[in-house]
């Protein structure tokens, strides 16, 4: 129990310099919330929903508002595939407020290369619907985590997106390099915290990006 207070009351006090830190950030500083609900159903499906909120700017505003449905089933133990459904109410520079619909399918497989080693590599593919038209991407991602307690698990991941509107090939468009953690505080409840940096292709100064999720499992 003290160890899981000592650990919350840090992610706090790092949640609260990052925050800081953003602030200070002209232009290319942001943060990310999301709280999630995942409900286990037997030993391979999972049901989820999603609620978030992004801002830009330096902290200055809201970005966007989104909500998220869907689920996951357990192909085998090292193989999961994934489908959900989001919505989103974005602003956008000049135009105001604005809603986009978007559907995602993905699968993530996972190898455990020591006893608190793990690797991870999902493919996830991304059609949004916005502004009359529609977009497809390809996300690759790419993620090292390490199991240091029960409660304290620390990650890196890289993440490449693939623009497949631009012909037949694949053509990057975006990338994003994460540092971050999940804390399980409770049997049914986790914190996520992470730190990320994104690039675009014709934009390589980057945005920094703080994020928070929260995890409620029943």
């Amino acid at each position: 129990m003290m160890e899981k207070l000592r650990i919350y009351i840090l992610c706090i006090v790092l949640l609260s310099c990052g925050t800081l830190y953003l602030r200070a950030q002209p232009e290319r500083a942001a943060l990310w919330t999301k709280f999630g609900v995942n409900h286990v159903l037997g030993s391979a499906w999972t049901l989820k929903g999603e609620a978030e909120m992004r801002t830009q700017d330096g902290l200055q505003e809201i970005d966007r508002w989104g909500v998220m449905v869907g689920a996951d089933y357990r192909v085998a133990s090292f193989l999961k595939v994934a489908a959900d459904y989001e919505f989103h109410y974005r602003h956008r520079l000049g135009k105001g407020w604005q809603t986009r619909n978007r559907y995602n399918l993905a699968a993530t497989g996972t190898l455990k290369l020591a006893p608190r080693w793990k690797v991870s590599l999902r493919e996830r593919f991304q059609h949004t619907f916005a502004d009359g038209g529609n977009e497809k991407r390809m996300r690759t991602r790419l993620k090292l985590m390490y199991s240091c307690t029960e409660v304290w698990e620390p990650y890196l991941s890289a993440e490449v997106y693939h623009n497949l509107d631009k012909g037949e090939t694949f053509y990057y468009n975006k990338t994003r390099y994460r540092a971050g953690t999940r804390v399980k505080l409770a049997s049914d409840y986790a914190m996520k915290l992470f730190y990320c940096w994104e690039t675009e292709r014709d934009d390589r100064n980057g945005n920094h990006i703080l994020g928070i999720e929260g995890i409620y499992s029943f």
